[in-house]
């Protein structure tokens, strides 16, 4: 009898994303994935390495700035090809930050699912309080902090935009469960004698994709901003790794005389985070049947 009746309480089917996706939101999706792939791709494309320079070619203007195809983005204080550069600051920033997503998520989703089940005990008053605190802290200072006492490495990078993100997945799942616990669906596969982590899996993640599709593409640009500001800090990524933040620390003393050493990874830094807000906000308009835009 419950093998019959199972099938029937899955919850209700997400909505799914309609092909037609407006003009705005198109050309920023565009324009992400040509930077991934130029990311993935560029370095091989362009093999130049981009820890290496001549001072004999120091300063040199990009091509549209009267300068040769030789060095099209021009080159910086040392020589090195800005190109090279900021093909391989590329894959830095999308590497930090889709780790960083990832495991910001599964912690994330993993306390505010149990809170949420726990609601009331010590544990939801522990995960709620450590979520204060995070959202609490100067997270500049703490990753100060951290840098100084585990040293300036990726992976000590990557923890750290994982805990600055941890907080708002928590928050999403714990009020998506404390409101999905009461529907019917979940009653009823809990009075059959389905398991906390069988429902938590099969009829209460089905239903939070959406809002963490959301969130996790605002947190997206949000870590990536993170990253270039911690190395344009001196605390991020460090030599032999090129990051975008610190091409911009290391141009800012150049801005009168070679102004392209801050503008070009400037520019790119801007343009993909602006990107990534515009897909992140057609996604709300999309899933948010409360949006003028939204679909249910």
């Amino acid at each position: 009898m419950k093998a019959a009746l199972q099938p029937k309480l899955h919850a209700p089917h997400l909505p799914r994303l309609a092909w037609k996706i407006p003009a705005v939101p198109s050309v920023a999706l565009v324009t992400v994935l040509l930077m991934v792939l130029a990311a993935l791709l560029g370095p091989a494309l362009h093999p130049t390495d981009p820890n290496t320079g001549s001072l004999l070619t120091r300063l040199q203007p990009p091509v549209f700035a009267g300068g040769s195809w030789t060095y099209p983005l021009g080159t910086d204080e040392q020589g090195r090809d800005i190109l090279a550069r900021l093909l391989w600051g590329a894959r830095t920033s999308f590497l930090v930050s889709g780790s960083a997503t990832l495991l910001g998520l599964l912690v994330g989703v993993t306390l505010g699912m149990a809170a949420g089940y726990a609601r009331g005990s010590l544990l939801d008053h522990l995960i709620n309080f450590l979520a204060e605190l995070q959202l609490g802290l100067p997270f500049v200072l703490l990753a100060i902090t951290a840098s100084l006492v585990f040293g300036k490495s990726l992976a000590v990078l990557v923890v750290l935009a994982a805990l600055s993100t941890w907080p708002t997945y928590a928050r999403v799942t714990y009020g998506s469960v404390l409101s999905l616990r009461q529907r019917e669906f979940v009653t009823a596969a809990e009075a059959l004698g389905a398991s906390e982590v069988h429902v938590a899996l099969r009829h209460l993640l089905p239903h939070l994709a959406a809002p963490l599709a959301i969130f996790g593409t605002l947190c997206l640009g949000a870590i990536i901003l993170l990253e270039s500001s911690l190395s344009f800090l001196g605390i991020g990524i460090q030599t032999p790794l090129v990051s975008w933040g610190a091409m911009i620390g290391e141009g800012r003393e150049y801005l009168s005389s070679a102004w392209w050493l801050a503008l070009t990874p400037g520019l790119a830094l801007s343009v993909l985070i602006l990107c990534i807000g515009l897909i992140g906000d057609w996604l709300r308009d999309h899933f948010d049947p409360r949006t003028t835009g939204g679909r249910s």
